[in-house]
């Protein structure tokens, strides 16, 4: 039995249309687990429980042709079958702008990760007309699976195995057979020439110090950058002339200016290449505010320390650099004369509402 048997499937009985039907830029299993009782077809309620918010299911609930469907689920050790019951390793599947996406369900600290990040950066894709796309930090690769729809050839690079090995699998899912996928660290994984027309990137992107334990695939370091700085620094090599680079993050910012901008100045005149900054919005880091109160309690949730020393960690931490504000933005880049542009759309009068959108 094929993936596609499973899909098609999948398709026919609604669970496609379910999955939908959630924003796909807040993957949130507490929005999965509101709709429970609305769904009232026995079909479909076996399998939004047994993939989507990850409940052990009885074997003998699942029609034969169904068990059939799941088998390559069970080969590939995305559902475990034993003791009478089918259930998924932590794993979700969702269909994101109408392609499958398999990913670790959401909880505080993921290895295999699709957030409210990941489709900020998707939605703001340009992949190139029968173009190279390069995707770094891909994750389960929903940035590649988009891209692969316009792009003649797709490379994705993700230094996490677990993560690379789901990759396969959404490949199959969604029958792309122009995704290579690669194990490794950023341009380590390329051969030496290389070269794309487009380049994305969803690093690890939120601030916090780096002597304190934080969630793998979030911890940016102490400006946000640290992976960055490494995907920028290759992409004078890596990217074609007409090329374009895209990478999502978050930085600190004193309120007037963000503590990235002194050194992406130098960086972009050194190599002749453009940039594009857009501030998409700011939020305050004190205690008590939305976003300092998440980064703390994303670093309890490891064990690193007692909220209250993480607290007070953070703050010294934002009194040396003589900041008080998180920013996201968007950084797009691409083969010019060395300088940088800054949009930003936040104004105190309006606030924010999240991150990624106006």
């Amino acid at each position: 039995m094929t993936m596609q048997k499973l899909t098609q499937y999948l398709s026919n009985i609604g669970y496609a249309d379910l999955c939908s039907s959630f924003f796909p830029g807040a993957p949130r299993l507490s929005n999965w687990l509101n709709v429970r009782d609305n769904i009232t077809d026995p079909v479909l309620r076996r399998f939004y429980r047994l993939l989507l918010i990850n409940e052990a299911v009885d074997d003998s609930d699942f029609l034969p042709e169904e068990m059939a469907c799941l088998t390559p689920f069970i080969a590939k050790q995305v559902i475990r079958h034993e003791h009478g019951q089918l259930k998924a390793q932590n794993m979700s599947l969702l269909v994101v702008m109408g392609n499958w996406l398999l990913f670790e369900t959401p909880n505080p600290n993921p290895k295999v990760y699709y957030g409210d990040d990941s489709f900020g950066l998707l939605s703001r894709l340009r992949p190139q007309m029968n173009g190279a796309t390069l995707d770094l930090c891909a994750g389960p690769g929903v940035q590649s699976i988009y891209s692969a729809a316009k792009a003649s050839r797709v490379v994705s690079v993700e230094i996490n195995p677990v993560s690379a090995a789901i990759a396969e699998i959404n490949r199959e899912l969604n029958q792309l057979d122009h995704w290579d996928i690669r194990v490794g660290d950023l341009y380590h994984a390329l051969q030496p020439d290389e070269s794309f027309d487009h380049i994305v990137c969803n690093p690890p992107l939120l601030p916090f110090p780096d002597d304190i334990e934080y969630p793998f695939v979030g911890h940016g370091g102490h400006d946000g950058w640290a992976v960055s700085w490494q995907v920028l620094d290759g992409l004078p090599h890596h990217l074609n002339d007409g090329g374009l680079a895209q990478i999502i993050g978050t930085t600190l910012s004193d309120g007037i200016e963000p503590i990235i901008m002194e050194r992406l100045r130098q960086w972009a005149r050194a190599t002749q290449m453009d940039c594009h900054l857009s501030l998409i919005a700011q939020h305050p880091l004190k205690p008590g505010c939305e976003y300092f109160d998440g980064l703390i309690f994303s670093a309890a949730a490891m064990g690193a320390a007692h909220p209250n020393q993480l607290t007070e960690r953070f703050e010294q931490f934002l009194a040396e650099f003589h900041v008080s504000m998180l920013v996201s933005h968007v950084l797009s880049v691409h083969p010019g004369r060395g300088k940088v542009m800054v949009t930003d759309f936040f104004h105190e009068s309006r606030g924010s509402s999240g991150l990624w959108y106006i």
